[in-house]
């Protein structure tokens, strides 16, 4: 399950326990990890893998990995595909 459904599936006193777990704090989770409008911060790696594991089974770190960070890599790459030179055999080879 992706982290954000997951905290939206939450009331006021889990999300509070679950920023407790994660060793973290509500207001800093609403503020930056999981805001309404955009500009979200990417969790530093070690409260990235809190909060998986907060979560208690429903996010897998595969999960939170994908929805914080590979994603956008994901979307970039496919974008510039197109504008990148690809190596032929006998480059690949040497």
């Amino acid at each position: 399950m992706e982290p954000i459904t997951y905290y939206k599936s939450l009331s006021v006193a889990e999300r509070e326990k679950y920023a407790a777990r994660a060793n973290t704090t509500l207001m800093y989770l609403v503020s930056h990890i999981f805001r309404n409008k955009g500009n979200t911060r990417t969790p530093k790696h070690e409260l990235l893998v809190k909060l998986a594991f907060a979560s208690e089974g429903q996010v897998t770190l595969d999960e939170a990995i994908d929805y914080f960070h590979v994603q956008p890599i994901k979307a970039l790459a496919a974008e510039m595909e197109g504008d990148v030179e690809k190596p032929n055999a006998e480059e690949v080879a040497a």
